[in-house]
């Protein structure tokens, strides 16, 4: 059922890009909405007592927090949010079909439930993908991969799995190139036969002389609702996240009111950070927003989060003169999990003490 919805959202978006759009260059309807300018409280997180030695990411599923670490012997750490405890230590450096290089989780905060057990889907060493059993894992204490396949290559191009399924990609390709014409980012589906379907979001590039500096203009982070088959694409650059929502055939953009648009002349590389890394709930996703204290040199906070819903709508947000560096989100214990790369601490934020 969902495959028929998918194909339907894709004709109604070719027939979108048919049509003319207010928008000069990006063809989703755009909500101005206010985000940037609104208050937030101020929030110390809680420590915990979950650091590792050279921990490099981290990310949330079911009852685990799982930890990317340097540590060769087992880069990927799982723990069960419930007790605390650390459950396995997998993914150790070799180059067997369940050993890893240099393994990295998916921008789109992305693991599933198949047949009652939980998959793990990560990146190894640029170009490979494995899915990790983490429910066998954990049970046979070695690391137990379920299937492989290649992806994307190019590290500014991030990719979510549609219907959960391992062989159906939603990919957002970007091309840093200053020797070629610089490109929007574009957006497809992707089978594991390599055929490809691509979704229009842009009508035109924008206008300027250094193509290396308009192509970063398109940078971003894709993201995934944990259960729905709903892409956010959060601009790094500029104050846009534009959403496509594959289950009902609806795509859109948000942007903030009054900020620069799409529509501007590039003269220079982009400035100012927006949008940064992302987790995700059920109902919202949480995000890293550093254009005001990056733009404010007497901020009296070092980090910010917003969250939005899966319509769009601004929910709430905080700021911490806590360093952090990532996210991650607990269905179950309602925590927002945070990780200081530099001084290798995590902490915790209830999120109902932020959301509106």
């Amino acid at each position: 059922m969902r495959t028929i919805v998918c194909c339907s959202f894709l004709a109604l978006l070719f027939s979108v890009y048919s049509c003319s759009n207010k928008q000069q260059y990006l063809i989703p309807d755009v909500k101005e909405i206010s985000f940037a300018d609104q208050s937030r409280v101020m929030i110390e997180p809680t420590k915990i007592d979950y650091s590792l030695m050279g921990i490099f990411d981290i990310m949330s599923y079911d009852k685990y927090l799982f930890l990317i670490t340097r540590n060769q012997s087992a880069y990927l750490r799982v723990f069960d949010v419930e007790t605390g405890s650390e459950v396995a230590a997998l993914c150790h450096q070799g180059r067997a079909n369940n050993e890893f290089n240099f393994p990295l989780f998916f921008t789109s905060e992305q693991a599933y439930t198949v047949d009652g057990e939980i998959m793990l889907p990560i990146r190894d060493n640029r170009g490979t993908l494995k899915e990790i059993n983490i429910t066998k894992s954990i049970g046979e204490q070695k690391t137990v991969i379920n299937r492989t396949a290649s992806c994307v290559q190019n590290t500014s191009s991030h990719l979510a799995f549609v219907d959960d399924d391992f062989s159906r990609m939603f990919v957002s390709e970007l091309k840093l190139s200053s020797a070629e014409p610089a490109q929007p980012v574009k957006f497809y589906i992707q089978t594991s036969d390599g055929e490809t379907t691509e979704i229009p979001a842009f009508k035109d590039v924008m206008n300027g002389e250094d193509q290396f500096a308009i192509s970063n203009y398109y940078s971003g982070t894709l993201i995934k609702h944990p259960s729905k088959n709903i892409m956010a694409y959060s601009l790094t650059n500029l104050n846009y996240v534009i959403f496509f929502d594959l289950d009902n055939g609806k795509t859109f953009a948000i942007h903030q009111k009054g900020s620069e648009t799409f529509d501007k002349e590039v003269t220079e590389n982009p400035d100012l950070l927006h949008f940064s890394d992302a987790a995700v709930s059920d109902d919202y996703f949480f995000t890293f927003y550093f254009a005001n204290c990056m733009n404010n040199p007497d901020a009296d906070y070092v980090c910010e989060v917003l969250a939005f819903d899966w319509d769009g709508n601004y929910a709430g947000g905080f700021k911490t003169d806590t360093v952090i560096h990532r996210i991650a989100y607990n269905e179950k214990t309602g925590l927002l999990y945070c990780a200081n790369l530099n001084d290798e601490s995590m902490y915790t934020v209830p999120v109902k003490d932020f959301l509106k």
